[in-house]
């Protein structure tokens, strides 16, 4: 018996299992087709079934998460020929082991249509044992003897079946207290007429009834499967009801999260306050410190201020040497004529002794004074001078004779007077005073600078704390994205990438994968933000291969690699080649004589054709261009050859290779500033690159050379470190 089935969106069939052994064997095999089937990556969704229509639908229904109702089957006939479908044979040796795998798709099982179904197969076969009894080898119409104990009432079973309690097994018989139906032995299906129509009648009948039994038996067992599964409802009416209590207890948490943020909101309002009073600091710390500029400033004035009485305080001490002097001066002349007149009277004893005795002047010695004398060392008289404020730069650069002239050689000398020590030590004062003042402000800045790093540190540290709290927050929220489970790729189930978040952003940009550590984020990512695993879309493809598929990704991947290293080979093999050509091309001794390349004694040697041959000259220098201050350049000897060709080549060989830049010949050829030119068949290069000196090198005949403007015997490069020199 084939049926095919559709529902709004998917279709197939329901046929039996062909296979008489295994353990589908006598079941119904249902193969659908739909978007469903198509969305978990197969063509063809094959479930196994109990033998009836009615637990197909059910199997289906729950493969779909549909009900059965909408499931419409139709039956197909087999073979090309039509007729009615027949309903299922009940077979009696199908047991409950056999839908232990699913208990549910008994749940819709339509139990009257079987037992409807039984009742027509028991009418059919007492209609023919009774047309049997009216047949011509019974022409009296006998009825066989109820004394045989195969006999059974068929009207007894009849409501038997209406009423299936009262049968079934064995267990079931004693649970309802009633006696347990006799075994009877089987009997083969089909009946053997024989001589004693009466007698091959009974064991008809008989063969019958016990196939009736059988049905029963099935039916009260279908009867029983049923008030367990209605149970099992009962008990996930109960589940539902407790998971709805978990969903309200979960949003009484969503509730509470919402006042934890509100009591986030306030913290942060708290911290805005924080930061209004680290403001106001900030501001109290910047007027300490115009303050302090103002105290420093007030400082300076008050010493300009004794500076400046100071200069006064010199200045009233010079006129008061000025009137000591001129009082010395009339006293020297009062003791002169008071000496006069002692002699003339004879007291000049009295005299000399109200003087004090003066100290004898040893020879080569100078006596210490308050003026500038010619003994005084150079640091005194740099000393003396910056008192008087000349510039420490102006005293630098003369000698002592230049600075007694300066100072004026018996003028007064400030440095030795009472006043410079008391300047000396208001200098050390002040010094004093604008050290301590800067080391009060540094240790304050210093504290400054402590208070707002423990400030900062407890601002960053509660901004982390509420980042991590939000971030517990966000995890909490996104558990339930995680519904994809590869265990090829992760223990844990995952989640795609795209839809989860990252601290308020999407966690695509800050996905790390584990496996390449580069990570190519896409619709093919996937996270486990439990364990915080990240997978690209590449490494996901290749862990979720087949063994096949791996293989064949694992050639791919050879046949890549093999291709990259031929071709890295091949570019390493060109570049070898193109090196060795380059090489060839620059190298000199491929186009040079050996006697171009490294000159002889002879061609070393001005004098050594005896000026018949070429010399070959350089120069290297700034033109007179407004810019460069230097001498004009000189024209260096190089060598002298006996014809113009090998002084030629010469100068081709110094001119490219041995430029004093040191650049490889390539790269002077490459210069557009390069000028060659020939005159009467010798050779002249000039370049000039830019912000650069101008190179030349020519060839002129050995009795030219000599006239030539600044030009010199002395080789190039010597002393000068160029690569010129060297051959």
């Amino acid at each position: 018996m084939n049926f095919q089935f559709k529902t709004l969106s998917h279709n197939g069939t329901i046929k039996p299992v062909k296979s008489n052994t295994g353990k589908h064997a006598g079941k119904w095999v249902c193969r659908i087709k739909g978007p469903k089937v198509t969305a978990d990556g197969i063509g063809t969704k094959t479930i196994y079934s109990a033998p009836f229509i009615g637990a197909a639908k059910a199997a289906i229904a729950k493969y779909l998460r549909i009900t059965v109702s909408e499931i419409e089957a139709d039956s197909v006939a087999q073979g090309g020929g039509g007729g009615t479908p027949q309903p299922p044979e009940i077979r009696s040796k199908h047991t409950l082991s056999e839908f232990d795998d699913n208990e549910e798709e008994f749940a819709n099982f339509d139990l009257n249509a079987a037992v409807s179904s039984a009742v027509k197969q028991l009418s059919s076969s007492q209609n023919s044992v009774t047309s049997s009894l009216k047949s011509p080898l019974n022409p009296y119409n006998q009825q066989p003897q109820k004394s045989t104990p195969n006999n059974l009432n068929l009207t007894a079973y009849k409501k038997d079946i209406a009423d299936p309690v009262s049968v079934g097994n064995s267990s079931s018989w004693k649970e309802h207290g009633e006696k347990k139906p006799p075994k009877y032995p089987k009997q083969k299906s089909t009946l053997k007429l024989s001589t004693d129509r009466p007698s091959a009648l009974a064991t008809s009948v008989q063969s019958e009834q016990v196939k009736l039994n059988g049905m029963v038996r099935e039916t009260e067992r279908l009867r029983l499967k049923r008030e367990h599964l209605l149970k099992e409802v009962t008990q996930a009416k109960k589940q539902r009801e407790e998971l709805e209590k978990a969903n309200n207890t979960i949003r009484a948490e969503n509730k509470r999260l919402g006042g934890e943020s509100e009591v986030a909101k306030k913290e942060k309002a708290k911290l805005k306050g924080g930061n209004h009073a680290l403001h106001k600091e900030h501001e109290r710390a910047k007027s300490d410190l115009e303050k302090a500029k103002q105290q420093k400033e007030k400082l300076e004035k008050e010493a300009r201020a004794v500076h400046e009485e100071k200069e006064g305080y010199e200045k009233e001490v010079k006129s008061v040497k000025k009137s000591l002097n001129s009082r010395k001066a009339e006293l020297d002349n009062l003791t002169k004529q008071l000496s006069v007149k002692a002699k003339s009277s004879g007291e000049t004893a009295t005299v000399s002794l109200t003087e004090p005795p003066k100290k004898k002047r040893k020879a080569g010695k100078s006596v210490k004074s308050g003026v500038v004398t010619q003994s005084m060392k150079v640091a005194d008289l740099q000393a003396e001078g910056v008192a008087r404020g000349i510039n420490v730069k102006t005293m630098s650069g003369i000698n002592k004779t230049d600075l007694l002239g300066l100072l004026v050689v018996g003028s007064t000398c400030i440095t030795k007077t009472d006043v410079w020590g008391e300047v000396l030590r208001l200098r050390e004062k002040f010094e004093k005073d604008r050290r301590e003042a800067e080391e009060q402000e540094t240790m304050r800045q210093h504290e400054l600078n402590l208070k707002h790093e423990q400030e900062e540190k407890e601002r960053k540290k509660k901004l982390n704390a509420e980042r991590e709290k939000k971030r517990a927050l966000e995890l909490s929220s996104q558990v339930e994205k995680h519904t994809y489970h590869f265990p090829t790729v992760h223990p844990c189930k995952l989640a795609k990438t795209n839809n989860l978040l990252f601290h308020g952003e999407s966690r695509c940009y800050r996905m790390r994968c584990e496996e390449c550590v580069a990570g190519y984020w896409g619709d093919g990512s996937y996270t486990c933000e439990k364990c915080n695993f990240d997978i690209c879309q590449r490494c996901f493809k290749e862990k979720t291969m087949t063994p096949k598929e791996k293989k064949a990704e694992a050639k791919r991947k050879a046949a890549l690699e093999k291709e990259r290293l031929e071709a890295e080979a091949e570019r390493r093999r060109l570049m070898e080649e193109e090196e060795k050509a380059r090489q060839k091309k620059w190298d000199p001794r491929t186009q040079f004589k050996p006697n171009i390349i490294k000159p002889a004694k002879k061609n070393l040697d001005p004098d050594g054709n005896e000026t018949k041959g070429f010399t070959v000259w350089s120069s290297d220098g700034y033109e007179n261009d407004g810019w460069h201050s230097c001498d004009p350049s000189l024209k260096h000897f190089d060598s002298t050859y006996a014809t113009n060709e090998e002084a030629n080549e010469r100068a081709r060989y110094l001119f490219y290779w041995k430029n004093p830049w040191g650049n490889g010949p390539e790269r002077i050829m490459e210069q557009e500033e390069v000028d060659k030119s020939m005159r009467n068949g010798l050779v002249t290069y000039v370049v000039a690159p830019p912000d650069s000196s101008t190179w030349t090198v020519s060839v002129v005949p050995d009795a030219a050379y000599a006239y030539l403007e600044n030009a010199t015997h002395r080789r190039h490069g010597h002393g000068h470190g160029y690569p010129t020199a060297w051959f």
